[in-house]
């Protein structure tokens, strides 16, 4: 059954063995399904124009596909690009052709793709400017071989899409599937303009993912064992406790209450007085739990339902829900409780500078806070306090290295710490990665200022900035110099994180 049919007899489905078909991976075998759905017929009613324009479409199509090899370099997620969308993108592509009978009208092809077709399923404004980048680089007058004018420059149908693949002007099918043919079964990261070395980075994400996944069947199946079993419970939940108990042995003054001061304080101050008191209410919170369920393992105390689902969860390897609606940190239980501890500890340091009125002269770490969007905020209100402008006036800019400065900045923040993926930042311009460069490199100090006028221009390329490589999380975008066309930096799909 290839199609929908509701007449098929539901007893049969049901004792039937079910098989789903999933499309062969690769850029070579999308394009050779897409011309599996263009008949020759169908191409050979076609101008050798509207032929090359098809092919054109028919690799934007393949590419923003099987980037999604690469997520989350390539996408920050899996977007739901089909067959309706390259039909759809055809029609309105022959549909230009037909009423100017020449070249299309490229800006209405941008905007139609951009808003619609393609650019409609994507909901991350970063993954939309890499989109409209790859309309422009491939639906243009230069690589069919005319000029601005629409004038032929005696290119036509030798411009060069991939290594050893012409866009051909045809109308013949087989044409079009012999230069799809040359492409290798393989795809590599070049083919999509991404580094070559972001299959290092999958691989390494799969490797990761099957680690963990293979952990926590064990744990899930200890979970889902039914009962309370106080031997079986102390085998999952020894590790976590004892994990905890250095954690909390090695930093005991994260469980110590200190009262906001009666002071007036300024937006900056209330933030990290505000976060110190977040921060002691989760470790409370975590310590108080797991107190609970050692008692219940040892047998001093009755086993709870609220203990239960604790305990259900940490034995899954999952964060319980209690705690992630406290902070939505890492999946991971362990790295959760890790990181809860290292922010608790850095803001003992953080509400001691502020005590001091020194929290702005040393660089801190933004991943030292649970909220960093709220501390950005808090910054921006302390700026317009002080320099007497309107908060919705400032936008946030930055400069690079310990003697960059923000032009126009009345406050500044020195921010350590930042990764950076998909290229190196030596402080002055973006560098090319090999296919054995590390997937992440430390980049020099960045100063932070929320001013009126962003940095702008051909040299400066404005990167996304997440919480961690998950990329699920954004935080802000921010300029970076760079050498030649932004562009290629786009496509290769760059991005600063707070942690990895």
């Amino acid at each position: 059954i290839n199609a929908e049919y509701m007449g098929f007899p539901s007893i049969l489905l049901r004792s039937s063995l079910k098989i789903t078909f999933q499309s062969p991976p690769g850029l070579k075998k999308n394009m050779l399904r897409t011309y599996d759905m263009w008949t020759p017929q169908q191409l050979s009613q076609m101008s050798e124009l509207q032929g090359a324009i098809l092919f054109i479409l028919a690799w934007f199509h393949a590419i923003v596909q099987e980037r999604r090899t690469f997520i989350p370099q390539g996408w920050v997620k899996f977007y739901e690009f089909s067959m309706a969308d390259l039909k759809t993108g055809a029609d309105v592509i022959s549909a230009q052709i037909q009423q100017t009978n020449s070249l299309p009208d490229w800006a209405t092809v941008y905007g139609v793709f951009e808003n619609a077709i393609y650019g409609g399923r994507l909901d991350n404004d970063y993954d939309i400017r890499i989109l409209t980048t790859y309309l422009y680089k491939y639906f243009n007058n230069p690589i069919l071989g005319y000029g601005p004018d629409g004038s032929a420059t005696g290119s036509k149908g030798s411009t060069t899409i991939s290594k050893g693949v012409t866009i051909p002007f045809s109308n013949k099918h087989d044409v079009f599937v012999g230069q799809v043919r040359r492409l290798g079964d393989a795809d590599f990261p070049e083919l999509f303009l991404l580094p070559p070395n972001a299959d290092r980075l999958v691989r390494k994400q799969i490797a990761f993912k099957m680690i963990d996944t293979l952990g926590r069947l064990g744990d899930v199946a200890a979970a889902a064992g039914g009962g309370f079993n106080r031997d079986l419970w102390n085998a999952k939940l020894k590790p976590l406790f004892t994990l905890w108990d250095s954690l909390a042995d090695a930093n005991r003054a994260i469980f110590e209450r200190k009262d906001t001061p009666k002071r007036e304080l300024s937006p900056l101050s209330s933030f990290v007085w505000m976060e110190s008191q977040i921060s002691y209410r989760i470790a409370i919170m975590v310590n108080n739990d797991i107190t609970d369920l050692q008692k219940v393992c040892t047998g001093t105390a009755l086993l709870t339902q609220k203990a239960s689902v604790i305990a259900s969860k940490l034995m899954a390897g999952e964060v319980p829900v209690t705690w992630d609606k406290a902070w939505e940190g890492p999946e991971n239980v362990s790295m959760w409780l890790r990181y809860v501890v290292q922010r608790a500890a850095a803001l003992l340091e953080w509400r001691q500078r502020e005590e001091n009125n020194t929290l702005l002269t040393q660089p801190l770490r933004l991943n030292h806070v649970f909220r960093p969007i709220t501390f950005l905020n808090a910054f921006r209100q302390e700026t317009a306090r002080k320099a007497g402008l309107a908060l919705d006036l400032l936008v946030l800019d930055c400069a690079w290295g310990d003697k960059g400065t923000v032009a126009g900045a009345a406050i500044e923040l020195q921010a350590e710490g930042i990764l950076i993926m998909g290229a190196a930042f030596d402080g002055s311009k973006l560098i090319d990665l090999q296919a054995d460069s590390p997937g992440l490199s430390p980049c020099p100090v960045c100063k932070l200022a929320w001013v009126l006028n962003r940095q702008k221009g051909d040299q400066v390329v404005d990167v996304p900035c997440y919480f961690s490589s998950s990329r699920e999380k954004l935080l802000c975008g921010l300029n970076m110099p760079c050498q030649g066309d932004k562009s290629k930096w786009i496509l290769n799909g760059i991005a600063l994180l707070l942690e990895p």
